[in-house]
């Protein structure tokens, strides 16, 4: 019986016929995805171009006017008028001075700071780690935390005249000093204002908080403390 020789350089040339039609299959695909990568969807370069243009514009406006408040106002600018204040009149550069805004901005983002990172903090970790999704509690904050996101700035300065100064402050005159006809406590304040603010940016550290805390990976749940395997793949 005759028996069948099998040439070993067929099978090498069929191992190169095949590694070349998959080059060229490869080589396809890359192409069909390079033109559809370079592809231009024109109504999205449309809104793309339009958006640049917008924030181009809005930078100009910024620049021209920065620019000329440097140009008029750069003669008048001294170390008197930034660490003196205003005695007399505020519109003369000989007489004003604006270190008593510098200070009185920096207390107050000091004071909201000290007022709403706690409890933005303490909010967003209950609603993340202990809170129910469905329990009735968490909808009402969460309802809450939107709706204060959503309130217009003019809103909460009518809130903090109102809740602050004339509620909370004038209920502290009538119990400290109720024979005082000159309020104390009922009147504009850097800490009203701050905590104003405070309400009014407790929205935004409780989400920023939440997404932070959404981010950080799952750690193991093996004490660090117990010899043995880990119960993670991770660790």
């Amino acid at each position: 019986m005759r028996k069948l020789k099998i040439r070993s350089e067929s099978f090498d040339t069929q191992l190169q016929k095949r590694r070349r039609w998959k080059r060229l299959l490869l080589r396809d695909d890359n192409l069909a995805w390079d033109i559809r990568r370079t592809g231009i969807h024109l109504p999205s370069a449309f809104f793309t171009s339009l958006t640049g243009g917008a924030t181009l514009l809005i930078l100009g406006i910024l620049a021209f006017i920065l620019a000329n408040i440097l140009w008029n106002g750069w003669s008048g600018l001294s170390w008197r008028f930034v660490a003196s204040g205003t005695a007399d009149d505020m519109f003369d550069v000989n007489k004003a001075g604006v270190f008593p805004m510098i200070f009185g901005t920096a207390a107050r983002v000091i004071l909201m700071t000290l007022f709403v990172i706690p409890v933005g903090v303490i909010t967003a970790i209950y609603l993340t780690e202990y809170a129910s999704p469905t329990s009735l509690i968490t909808r009402i904050i969460r309802g809450a935390v939107n709706n204060l996101a959503g309130v217009p700035s003019i809103v909460f300065g009518l809130f903090g005249l109102g809740f602050f100064i004339s509620f909370v402050g004038g209920n502290l005159d009538r119990l400290f000093s109720p024979d005082n006809p000159e309020p104390i406590w009922g009147k504009p304040a850097i800490l009203w204002a701050s905590l104003t603010l405070a309400v009014m940016t407790l929205p935004v550290v409780i989400v920023a908080t939440e997404e932070s805390l959404r981010a950080i990976l799952p750690g193991c749940a093996r004490p660090a403390w117990r010899w043995g395997p880990p119960s993670c793949k991770r660790c």
